[in-house]
């Protein structure tokens, strides 16, 4: 007997989660009596949004998922088992037997081998797949069918020929033909040699399955603790983060009043729950936090910066204060900004007096620090954004490549990952004249061994990095070295094109930069108008004019109404409520208005009314980025939310 122990993170994210739910919900989980038919857990895996799923996570499976569209267990532990160096060749044939497009192929003779392999489409995917067709096609004991699938594994010559001959015996002793028994050996020691363990592949299923299960019905709560087990991975919670835009699930920002020290589920004023940034995630700040939760457990939350130093001080040096106020962690008391508030508590800092906040009178009252004017009315830091960034590691509110989303998508700009994952799945080494974009960096200039010029530069994306080697005639690269400094110190976008290079032994891309622009300037010519499609009969009508209605139905049922009267009352509440919402809907999209901003677009509001699509221009520019998509696509009556180019 072999045992494997796996210390899996993804057991302490699952024990976390179960716990946040029990927290914010009531309810307790039973792992063990979650249905394994939930209709919307597969269709979430059928959309690819695997982030955090156990062994689905990579872009190449998300990509097989949409494609399978599992609906049942079984798909699972399949594709857990195929997606691996050499059975990978056979999902596609897996994927369209799933779906209707193809018809599985059993192996002779196929009234002994379809039963064990009907579950995959004829694909002998698992071990014991192999031993059970031995065992009823070549009369095999089970340990002699371990002992085949051993030799096939191992693929000696020797034993090979041995069980092919012992293999054919049993085979047409009953009652196949020697040429059948040998095709159908030769078919089970090619799937033999990457066969998986369907006891391992299932048990990864079931992980995965929970997961994907409890991140599908519990988000904030699941999110939450997934963040909280990768503090050191910045790119990881981005993209967590993006997951998070999709559920319409808010990172609430870290405050010395809410936050604790591990990412927490919280529940608004609306019922809505959403996740708190943990404090641990900012850089420099780490442990249990005992003395800042015990003063907010004895006094309350804190009324000032003085009242924060004074009960909770000492639980922080300057450093971690100073990381504590980029990352917007003293905004709800700090009402001159994130740079008075480092201000301030430098000022009580002064002289390592932890309690100068709490001096006492000649009768034990406390006397009150005053703080001078000037130390607290400070002009606030010109780049907030970029010292939250170098704070915690990533965007965790706007980013600014979110309002560029979709105008990269319109003009085939990728990200390195999905380039990254074509490339694998399709067994191409290189790719020429490809489209990335981020923000850089970092800048070098560097001398080859050859003696040429070139500039190196680092650059990021939403959720991760890569870095570009621009060659070029001395000229040139002067050019894009100043091209690059300009968009880092403005912290602008840019769009790179360039060749890639997918080297073996090398996990990440090398790509050769053709040329560097900024991002406005390149997608100037390509940006197009937001649509926001909208229909009156989506919108919901507001509590007094459902009164009406009822009241208006209610007279319909007694006769002192006609159909035709309530049909015309109900057309003019329905009209009354779209024009309501479409007022609405410009009151929104006013604070989104930047007309002097270049990556501003324009917007137009369309509508169908009396059979005819009416169009309501807006006027000016408008910058929407994610959030405020989302916050548009939630609104009822919007049905469609597009850009045209």
């Amino acid at each position: 007997m072999k045992f494997d122990f796996l210390g899996l993170k993804t057991l302490s994210v699952i024990r976390e989660a179960l716990q946040h739910i029990k927290e914010t919900t009531g309810e307790v989980i039973d792992l063990s009596l979650l249905p394994f038919d939930d209709a919307p857990t597969y269709e979430m895996l059928s959309q690819g949004l695997t982030n955090g799923i156990f062994q689905f996570e990579s872009d190449g499976m998300k990509k097989w998922m949409q494609a399978l569209k599992p609906n049942r267990f079984e798909d699972l532990i399949a594709m857990g088992a195929l997606y691996r160096p050499g059975p990978m060749d056979m999902i596609p044939h897996y994927v369209d037997c799933k779906n209707g497009k193809d018809t599985p192929n059993y192996p002779e003779p196929v009234e002994r081998t379809k039963p064990f392999l009907e579950e995959t489409f004829g694909i002998m995917v698992y071990q014991e797949q192999v031993m059970l067709v031995a065992q009823v096609v070549a009369g095999y004991s089970l340990g002699g069918a371990d002992l085949l699938r051993r030799a096939m594994g191992k693929k000696i010559a020797s034993e090979m020929a041995a069980q092919r001959v012992m293999f054919i015996e049993g085979a047409t002793a009953r009652g196949t033909s020697a040429e059948a028994a040998g095709e159908l050996f030769d078919t089970i020691a090619k799937f033999a040699g990457y066969g998986f363990n369907k006891s391992h592949a299932a048990a990864y299923a079931l992980i995965a399955y929970h997961t994907a299960y409890l991140k599908r019905h519990y988000p904030a709560q699941f999110l939450s603790a997934l963040l909280t087990y990768e503090t050191s991975s910045p790119e990881r919670m981005a993209k967590i983060k993006e997951d998070m835009n999709t559920f319409g699930i808010e990172m609430l920002p870290p405050c010395v009043n809410n936050s604790f020290p591990r990412f927490r589920p919280e529940r608004k004023a609306d019922g809505s729950v959403h996740v708190r940034f943990g404090l641990t995630a900012i850089k420099g700040v780490s442990g249990e936090l005992p003395i800042l939760l015990g003063a907010r457990e004895k006094g309350g939350k804190f009324r000032s910066l003085e009242d924060f130093y004074t009960r909770a001080g000492s639980q922080f040096n300057k450093a971690q204060m100073e990381k504590l106020a980029e990352a917007g962690a003293f905004d709800t008391i700090s009402p001159k900004g994130r740079y008075s508030a480092v201000n301030v508590l430098g000022f009580l800092m002064k002289g390592n007096k932890k309690d100068a906040g709490s001096q006492t009178d000649l009768f034990g009252g406390t006397l009150e620090v005053r703080v001078p004017k000037e130390v607290v009315d400070v002009a606030e830091w010109g780049n907030v954004a970029d010292r939250e960034f170098n704070a915690v590691g990533f965007y965790f509110r706007a980013h600014p490549l979110d309002a560029y989303e979709a105008r990269f998508k319109n003009a085939k700009v990728k990200r390195k990952a999905s380039l990254r994952a074509w490339m694998l799945e399709n067994m191409r080494a290189e790719l020429k004249t490809k489209r990335l974009a981020g923000l850089v960096e970092i800048v070098e200039r560097k001398t080859s061994k050859k003696g040429k010029q070139y500039v190196w530069a680092m650059f990021s994306e939403k959720n991760d990095r890569f870095s570009v080697n621009f060659f070029a005639d001395p000229a040139e690269v002067e050019s894009i070295r100043t091209t690059l400094d300009n968009a880092r110190i403005a912290r602008r976008p840019v769009i790179v094109t360039g060749d890639l290079l997918l080297q073996e032994g090398r996990d990440d891309l090398t790509i050769w930069g053709r040329s560097v622009v900024d991002a406005d300037e390149a997608l100037s010519q390509e940006r197009g108008k937001i649509i926001i499609g909208m229909n009156p009969s989506a919108v919901h009508l507001d509590l007094p004019q459902q009164r009406r209605l009822r009241e208006a139905q209610e007279s319909v049922r007694k006769g002192t109404m006609t159909e035709a009267e309530l049909s015309g009352l109900e057309a003019g509440l329905r009209a009354e409520a779209f024009l309501a919402k479409v007022q609405s809907m410009q009151s929104m999209l006013a604070l989104m208005r930047k007309d002097d901003d270049a990556s501003a677009t324009e917007v137009l509001i369309t509508a169908p009314v009396d059979g005819k699509l009416i169009e309501i221009p807006q006027e000016g520019r408008y910058l929407i980025g994610i959030s405020q998509e989302n916050a548009i696509k939630a609104t009822d009556g919007v049905e469609s939310f597009r850009e045209s180019v």
